[in-house]
């Protein structure tokens, strides 16, 4: 909780890197899978909190900030999956699985 996360992430098509450059990628984390992505813990895109930093090789950054868990009160397990818009409009999601989010000791991040 409140902790600033990286996760690097490599996207892969038949275990071949996938050329995502000019795609569009979104990372969401949800209680539930019923939840609405409106009810989402958080939920990142790109070029803001995802930056793609070789797009040819299929690699990208997810950039979890401090205060997209910052107001969580207990510890939680979420549901979070990494989503692909290519150039051409097909969706694809190229990544499922689930995050834990810890309590701390520290309650304050400033």
């Amino acid at each position: 909780r409140g902790d600033t996360q990286v996760i690097a992430a490599a996207i892969t098509v038949s275990a071949v890197p996938a050329n995502i450059s000019g795609c569009s990628l979104k990372f969401t984390a949800k209680r539930s899978l019923q939840d609405t992505d409106a009810n989402a813990v958080f939920q990142l895109t790109t070029p803001t909190e995802i930056a793609i930093t070789n797009g040819p090789a299929g690699l990208c950054d997810i950039n979890i900030a401090s205060a997209d868990t910052a107001s969580e009160t207990q510890a939680i397990r979420c549901y979070c999956d990494l989503q692909l818009v290519d150039t051409f409009g097909n969706v694809s999601t190229t990544a499922t699985g689930t995050l834990f989010i810890k309590l701390d000791v520290t309650e304050t991040n400033t």
